[in-house]
This record gives C-alpha cells, structure tokens and sequence, in this order.
C-alpha cells in the first residue's frame, strides 16, 4: 500500500507542475486551482482526474462562433 501512496504522490507532483505550465494565459489561475485542489480534494484519483481535465481544457483551443 505504501508503495501505491508513493506512486500517487509523485504522479500528482507531475501533474501539478504540468497543469501550472501548460496553462500559458493565466499562469496564476493554475496555481490556485492547483492549492484549491490540494486543500478540498482528500481522494488521489479524484485530483489525478481534475488535473487531466485542467490539463486538456488548457490545451484545447477556444473557438468563438460570431
């Protein structure tokens, strides 16, 4: 079990780093969306989720229809 705990913790240290980096616009959002996520989010699985969906958001271009 310890060595699950282990793993979940340096894959959430990889993707808070990469959520901060690769939202480009508003580089201090991600940071305290990241602080959010650590202080609310108990559950490991639930944050690696919330992180891979910031990360995707940040990547997906914004089209506007006008």
């Amino acid at each position: 079990m310890t060595t699950d705990s282990n793993q979940l913790d340096s894959v959430l240290a990889f993707l808070d780093i990469a959520a901060i980096l690769l939202v480009e616009e508003e580089p201090l959002l991600s940071i305290l969306f990241v602080v959010l996520l650590k202080v609310v989010t108990k559950d490991e699985q639930l944050r690696i989720l919330f992180l891979l969906l910031l990360i995707c958001l940040s990547i997906l271009p914004v089209t506007s229809e006008t």
